[in-house]
């Protein structure tokens, strides 16, 4: 998931976007594009609506990082801390055999 303009939208919407509107000069040839594929009327009111969000899925596109599942309230340890922890734990024997 990924931020673009304040919106949380998948990578394979940004995929799709940065595919499909890429070679596209016009917002009119744009707006019937995204018409067709989900059924927004009149999505962009001027060319540098177009080229700004071309820019941004551009700048997105090329950057990796761990969505904020905290956001949507999932607060999980992620596996890879757990399992370096798990790790560390059972290297030094804080686990004992049973729970009392």
């Amino acid at each position: 998931m990924m931020k673009v303009f304040e919106a949380n939208i998948t990578q394979q919407v940004s995929d799709f976007l940065n595919y499909n509107l890429k070679k596209i000069a016009s917002f009119e040839k744009a707006n019937q594009k995204i018409y067709n594929a989900f059924g927004i009327i009149h999505f962009f009111d001027n060319n540098e609506e177009l080229e700004t969000l071309k820019e941004t899925l551009s700048i997105t596109h090329n950057i990796v990082e761990e969505p904020d599942r905290a956001e949507y309230g999932d607060f999980q340890t992620n596996s890879d801390l757990a399992n370096k922890v798990t790790f560390a734990f059972s290297i030094k024997k804080y686990f004992s055999g049973n729970c009392d």
